[in-house]
């Protein structure tokens, strides 16, 4: 149990520290812990996302049922089906393929799948880690038009499942700023795009209802434009320059 306490309270970690969320339920102790994992099978974090969404944090028993039957599972996930909110669901083995088809007929919950190992310790204090952050859509089309002057699929990639990237709670298509130190080179700043497992980004029609406004989605076309406005203007200014 020593084991199970020290990923839940890794799992405050994450919460609180690298995504800032802001949580509203009880700390529990390791008794508490404990009593919750005998009884549900389960041990539960309530919090806040970033958007201002109810955000339910479930850490799973080892061994919990409701981590591999789709009957046991659906008794935690249907009575939070009517609201839009956020369900993050860590347990020790990926959910079964009929938990996935059941929470692919879900619309309004946004249901995340982590393991327990991600949790062990916390990712970004390991030896060879570097501070991971998320970029807004503003300060990511900044660093692609006036510094790398890149369209952001032509970035390198980082996964989805990247122990970092679900620390600090980023998205597919969303760019990351990794700062390294060197005693060689110093101070290095790098750029990733997360992708899925798959390493691909697909580009999705949007729907007519969609909200043009979200913050996340980056538009790689009007990038690339920009882009090669600012690389024309460069060139222009460099002309000028030369004929006086």
């Amino acid at each position: 149990m020593t084991d199970l306490y020290e990923t839940f309270q890794n799992v405050n970690i994450m919460l609180k520290k690298y995504r800032k969320y802001k949580i509203t339920s009880h700390p529990l102790s390791e008794k508490e812990l404990k009593r919750s994992m005998q009884l549900n099978q389960n041990a539960k974090i309530t919090c806040i996302n970033n958007f201002g969404e109810k955000t339910h944090v479930y850490l799973f028993a080892p061994d919990s049922r409701s981590a591999t039957k789709k009957d046991h599972f659906s008794r935690i996930i249907d009575p939070l089906r009517d609201e839009q909110q956020e369900v993050i669901c860590i347990t020790r083995v990926p959910f079964s393929s009929y938990i996935k088809k059941y929470i692919s007929e879900i619309d309004h919950l946004r249901i995340y799948n982590y393991l327990h190992k991600t949790f062990s310790t916390e990712a970004a204090r390991g030896p060879f880690c570097s501070p991971h952050t998320v970029l807004s859509a503003e300060e990511a089309r900044k660093v692609l038009i006036k510094h790398l002057k890149i369209n952001p699929l032509g970035l390198p990639k980082i996964s989805i499942e990247d122990a970092q990237v679900i620390w600090i709670g980023a998205g597919i298509g969303q760019i990351i700023k990794i700062i390294s130190n060197s005693a060689l080179t110093g101070k290095a700043c790098r750029y990733r795009i997360v992708t899925p497992c798959s390493g691909k980004i697909i580009q999705d029609v949007p729907d007519e209802e969609d909200d043009e406004d979200e913050e996340a989605d980056i538009d790689e076309d009007l990038v690339a434009e920009e882009v090669q406005e600012s690389s024309k203007e460069e060139e222009d200014e460099e002309d000028e320059g030369d004929e006086e």
